[in-house]
């Protein structure tokens, strides 16, 4: 087992988020422990606890990672035309809630203790993948803030709904068709200002 005086308590901390990381990738949320998680790093539980104190920061430090590297997978591969944007956000979405199930679902499965707020540190981390939505809008609402800060939640909100939906095999129980169909119909509606219920087809 190794021993805490190898590292800085820094070192520790990045040691115990990767293998928090790896283990919410693994099992998801509801397999997810700090226990498993000291074991993964060859040190004792009240390591974790020590160095975050409780087990809610210690997921909201896990679940920040999937946030950072999330983000810069997003702006890594986000195309140059703007008007592209859109649908590149909304698709992509999608695309890693199916890549990436357990490390997604983390982020709307945990809730903090006794309803205790969200630390001022970790609401950014998730506020800045909203920018980039309300940033792809923009154009779409006459460059409106306000607009584009209430469609890009409204976007959010229903392209995470589809992408739920999908990955839990609800959407063909209703005969709605695919999640990609059904995501290029909320963007026509939401942007293009077109009528585009022609049918269920299951493209």
């Amino acid at each position: 087992m190794a021993r805490r005086s190898e590292h800085t308590t820094e070192e520790l901390k990045e040691i115990a988020i990767r293998a928090g990381f790896e283990m919410m990738d693994e099992k998801g949320y509801q397999g997810f422990s700090a226990r498993g998680v000291a074991a993964k790093m060859g040190y004792t539980v009240g390591t974790i606890y020590h160095l975050f104190g409780d087990l809610d920061t210690f997921i909201l430090n896990v679940n920040a990672r999937t946030l950072d590297e999330w983000y810069e997978d997003e702006v890594s591969r986000a195309p140059k035309k703007a008007e592209q944007l859109v649908r590149y956000y909304a698709h992509s979405y999608l695309a890693y809630a199916r890549a990436h199930y357990n490390r997604w679902s983390a982020l709307f499965e945990h809730r903090m203790q006794d309803d205790a707020p969200v630390p001022k540190w970790y609401a950014p981390k998730m506020m800045r993948m909203f920018d980039l939505i309300e940033g792809a809008v923009m154009p779409h609402v006459g460059d409106d803030p306000k607009a584009a800060a209430r469609l890009a939640k409204l976007m959010w909100a229903s392209v995470h709904g589809i992408s739920t939906l999908s990955l839990q095999g609800k959407l063909d129980q209703t005969g709605a068709g695919a999640a990609e169909r059904m995501i290029d119909d909320l963007i026509a509606l939401a942007v293009g200002g077109k009528k585009v219920f022609v049918g269920f087809d299951k493209r």
